[in-house]
């Protein structure tokens, strides 16, 4: 999956899927969220960290 498709669709992934992001993928898209003031990414990409 594209970091592209991942951003545009990060709402619809299942949690499971969210938990294996690697961990660069993870802190980009928490840094995006963070920017652009998505404070649901955040709490979903903070709840499906392993």
């Amino acid at each position: 999956m594209t970091k592209q498709r991942l951003e545009s669709e990060i709402d619809e992934l299942s949690d499971e899927l969210l938990g294996e992001l690697d961990p660069t993928d993870r802190v980009g898209l928490m840094l995006r969220a963070e920017a652009g003031g998505r404070e649901a990414w955040i709490d979903r990409l903070r709840r499906t960290c392993p």
